[in-house]
This record gives C-alpha cells, sequence and structure tokens, in this order.
C-alpha cells in the first residue's frame, strides 16, 4: 500500500481510487450504524480507539471513535472521582451505537467488537493511547460484549475502513509524519472541545 500511496499527493485520492463503495468518516466522539453492502465506514486515529461492532447473521455493523477528556486520563484509577457527565460524555458513542445497532435488528449476543488504535502520540503527557485502550476494553467487557480482535498501541497512527455488512475490517498504518502531525493537532482540537463543552477547567468540572 506504501509503495502505490506514493504516487498521490492526497491518501484520500489513493484510497477513491481503491474502492468502490461509498465512504462514511467518522471522526472522533462520533458513531454511525450500517446494514448497506454497499457503504464503508472510515475512521482515522491517533492515540483514540476505533470500535467496530457487528452482528455477521443481522447484517449490520458500525462504528464508534472513542477519545476519552483528560480529566479522565489524569484520574484514571479511580473512576469514581468524575462526575457522572463526564463518564456519560465519554461512554456516549460507544452507548449510542449499541443501541442503534439493537434498533437495526442487532441481538447483544451477537455483536462482536473488532478494537483498533491507541497509538503513542507526540508530547502525549497522560498516556492518552494506553488509557483510551484500557477504557474501551473495560466497556467491552462490562457490556458483556465479545471482543475478537485488536490491533492497539506502537507509534503509528490508523486508517480503518470497516465493511458493516460482513464485518471485516481493514487498517492501514500511517506512518508519514505529516499524517501524524495532523492527528496529534486534531486530536488536541477536540480535547479542547470536550473541556469546552463541559466546562473542565485544570481537571475539574466547574458546572
Amino acid at each position: 500500500m506504501s509503495e502505490e500511496r506514493r504516487v498521490h499527493e492526497s491518501y484520500q485520492a489513493y484510497f477513491d481510487d481503491k474502492y468502490w463503495q461509498k465512504q462514511y468518516f467518522v471522526g472522533p466522539g462520533g458513531y454511525f450504524c450500517s446494514s448497506n453492502a454497499n457503504e464503508i465506514l472510515t475512521a482515522e486515529t491517533g492515540s483514540g480507539v476505533i470500535i467496530c461492532m457487528f452482528d455477521v447473521e443481522a447484517h449490520v455493523g458500525g462504528i464508534a471513535h472513542v477519545m476519552i477528556p483528560e480529566v479522565i486520563a489524569k484520574n484514571f484509577k479511580d473512576m469514581r472521582v468524575h462526575q457522572k457527565e463526564i463518564l456519560d460524555f465519554a461512554k456516549a458513542p460507544v452507548e449510542n451505537l449499541i443501541n442503534t445497532l439493537k434498533r437495526n435488528g442487532a441481538g447483544k449476543k451477537r455483536i462482536n467488537i473488532r478494537l483498533s488504535g491507541g497509538a503513542e502520540m507526540m508530547n502525549d503527557q497522560f498516556d492518552m493511547g494506553l488509557k483510551n485502550v484500557v477504557f474501551c476494553q473495560n466497556e467491552v467487557m462490562d457490556k458483556g460484549l465479545r471482543l475478537i480482535t485488536q490491533d492497539v498501541g506502537g507509534k503509528n497512527c490508523r486508517r480503518i475502513h470497516f465493511f458493516p455488512y460482513t464485518g471485516r475490517m481493514e487498517t492501514y498504518p500511517l506512518r508519514r509524519k505529516s499524517d501524524q502531525e495532523y492527528l496529534w493537532a486534531r486530536e488536541q482540537d477536540y480535547l479542547q472541545e470536550i473541556r469546552e463543552k463541559l466546562d473542565i477547567t485544570n481537571g475539574t468540572n466547574n458546572k
């Protein structure tokens, strides 16, 4: 893949040429569900984690893109110190995707999980990648869902292509420095949005 990518200034052009299916992009904090064989769900992540869920019998699947607020990463050992509003916000992509899958015919006992992401990023003071992974693993376990594959950690960012109708997932490492700088900046912007949305200052919620 990397050899072919070199001929494209834009790697999106490479993937547009590679697939004929319609692509839907899922950003940090988002989720998307589909049962269409002609659709691909796409996400790119650095320290965040992509959770792909699918029910192969119902031919429905989706992506949740999880990135916990920094305040959780700073006080990760004891989740009880965090206000419910903050924890609910962190869990929302997973909760929303599960509920949407069920509404579209998925059975909880048939839902399979694939995890990818949680890279070690530049200037990471709080081990966000590792903590995002552990947070997602705990969510999967607490909900009694089946984790069948995981590709987590390391230093490379990732691009995920998920085929919701079949549950197939393709992972592409993004090794270019420009890719990693872009994703680091995007994740920092998202974390800042979270701080403003939840009114978090210096690790506390002022509401």
